[in-house]
């Protein structure tokens, strides 16, 4: 809705103005709707914009969107215990997506500052442990050397992007660090290399590698491939961080190990080939192990870069962060992990943790809001938008090699998992709250498609705080199979949810109503929605997979 005909200044003097009442077009409407010309920007613009207010939103939506995915009893925090914070916990933290979309939080607080401010500064200890998903230093050409005996690695260039036939160029290099043309002259615009020889390291344990990438490369390492994969893009101008790929192998210092590194402008984006092979030689965990022993709870933040123009290339942390989690819950069983990550990751380490929280990008509040839901002074108050599957290879998608078919149909999302009656790692809609619920007495009402597209059905439930602590619980009703032969549909299908706070024993009758769509399919021949009648089974829970109450609607 246009809160009115656009001012007169935005008139270009070409174009009639539109007559009193007209429409404004349609990509003027978002600004006249939010008021940006009733409410023109001040003619100074101050330096920082953010406000306590700003602040103290930030803290609220954050520990609201945050989801507790796991709690084997260690969540909330206690105040007098000692914690050790581990991983990408200061202002190294990652606060939101790369790109357009970029939104620079200013100073704020870190999850390690928040918990020190919380648990005391006697009772705290930081440890990195890992840096996180980011691009690590070039390796040195003191690191390599080439199959002649030359500090370096050996080049060989291709004049195709698949190695094929005899180099055209063979050269050494001191490391592999270029961008924006190749590293030799005489090359066609599509073209590959291989660097090879052998890598000494400087340190024993577990050894890092990355890749700041545009197009396709191969690391492999001691006859170990460290990462496979292609980038379109290594950066997309307007945040801080750059996409990265990498992977780990354990190393012994001083024992040189082959290396080959193969890469390709296969794939390669708009900014032109680049290939970085950084590297982090010393591992970071075994000082992060030490401060776990020493505290009575640790919790280690992991994370992971993302934005426009890159796709996630597999579901398992970067680097070596797994390895770090699994290390410190090996000598700290009250281990909490927290995902500052963009969406789902395995978990191999689960059954070995206390907690989970899925922190998602929190902004400004990157270490505010978690710090209070990691010790109960807000309340985890999400719950989770998509599945979260149990393997890489779960779900709905089929990777052939060159494509990615989306085979599925309707069954997108969680109604796949349904279909084929498969378990994920998490449920779509699962989260669990600082204290427990009881579901009853679900009262379904009927939808009456005689009067209007706009009608209507209410399903109530009475919800009991069954806990010792105040919270709040998501009611969530889905919709079973619709009354019809005449297409498919999923076997649950989310008809809509309601979010209620309650005292511990205090129950409430919840009210949720359904719109006349969640009963309707689309018939792609009357090219409409169509809603037949009959019974549709109505489920209440907490999640897609975590039902207690079973029923069902009349469509009239």
């Amino acid at each position: 809705v246009c809160r009115g005909r656009p001012p007169a200044a935005f008139w270009d003097g070409r174009t009639p103005p539109a007559p009193p009442g007209a429409a404004p077009p349609p990509d003027l409407v978002a600004l006249f709707d939010s008021g940006a010309y009733d409410n023109p920007l001040p003619t100074a613009i101050p330096d920082v914009v953010t406000t306590d207010e700003h602040q103290r939103l930030a803290r609220e939506t954050g520990a609201a969107a945050s989801v507790l995915l796991k709690n084997s009893g260690a969540l909330p925090l206690s105040k007098r215990d000692s914690v050790a914070v581990i991983g990408p916990a200061g202002s190294d933290a990652i606060t939101g997506i790369e790109g357009s979309s970029y939104v620079d939080p200013g100073d704020f607080t870190t999850l390690a500052e928040a918990v020190r401010e919380k648990a005391g500064a006697e009772l705290t200890t930081v440890s990195q442990g890992s840096l996180g998903d980011v691009a690590l230093p070039t390796v040195p050409a003191s690191a390599f050397t080439a199959p002649g005996g030359e500090q370096g690695l050996q080049a060989e260039f291709f004049a195709n992007p698949d190695f094929q036939g005899a180099p055209v160029a063979t050269t050494t290099t001191p490391n592999v660090d270029f961008s924006g043309a190749a590293p030799v002259g005489g090359l066609p615009a599509q073209w590959s290399a291989r660097f090879s020889g052998t890598i000494t390291p400087t340190a024993t344990g577990l050894a890092r590698f990355s890749s700041l990438l545009s197009g396709s490369a191969k690391v492999t390492v001691g006859g170990e491939t460290v990462f496979d994969g292609s980038r379109f893009i290594w950066d997309f101008f307007f945040a801080p961080q750059e996409y990265t790929l990498g992977g780990t192998v354990p190393l012994t210092a001083g024992e040189p190990v082959p290396i080959t590194v193969e890469y390709s402008t296969r794939e390669a984006g708009f900014f032109g080939p680049r290939l970085t092979l950084g590297w982090q030689p010393e591992s970071l965990i075994p000082a992060a192990v030490e401060a776990a022993k020493e505290a009575e709870t640790a919790v280690v933040v992991v994370n992971e870069l993302t934005g426009e123009a890159v796709d996630r290339l597999g579901l398992r942390l970067p680097g070596d962060q797994d390895a770090l989690i699994e290390a410190v819950a090996a000598v700290n069983p009250r281990t909490i992990v927290v995902l500052n990550t963009p969406g789902p990751v395995l978990m191999p380490w689960l059954d070995d943790v206390e907690g989970v929280v899925q922190s998602w990008y929190q902004g400004e509040a990157v270490g505010t809001a978690t710090a209070d839901v990691l010790y109960g002074d807000a309340e985890p108050g999400g719950r989770l938008p998509v599945t979260f599957p149990a393997a890489e290879g779960q779900g709905p998608t089929h990777d052939t090699g060159a494509s990615v078919e989306y085979d599925e149909g309707i069954h997108v999302g969680y109604k796949w998992y349904d279909q084929q009656d498969e378990e994920p790692l998490f449920a779509f809609g699962h989260g669990l709250s600082y204290t427990t619920f009881e579901h009853r007495d679900l009262r379904a009402g009927s939808l009456d498609t005689r009067k209007g597209e706009h009608e209507t059905a209410s399903v109530r439930v009475r919800v009991r705080n069954t806990g010792q602590r105040a919270g709040s619980d998501v009611v969530q009703v889905y919709v079973g199979h619709l009354p019809t032969d005449a297409v498919d549909t999923p076997e649950k299908t989310l008809a809509g949810f309601a979010k209620v706070a309650l005292r511990p024993g205090e129950k409430r009758d919840v009210r949720v109503e359904l719109d006349r769509r969640a009963l309707s399919y689309w018939d792609e021949d009357a090219d409409r929605w169509v809603t037949p009648t009959g019974e549709v089974p109505v489920y209440v829970g907490r999640s897609a997979a975590d039902v207690d109450l079973v029923g069902s609607m009349t469509v009239k």
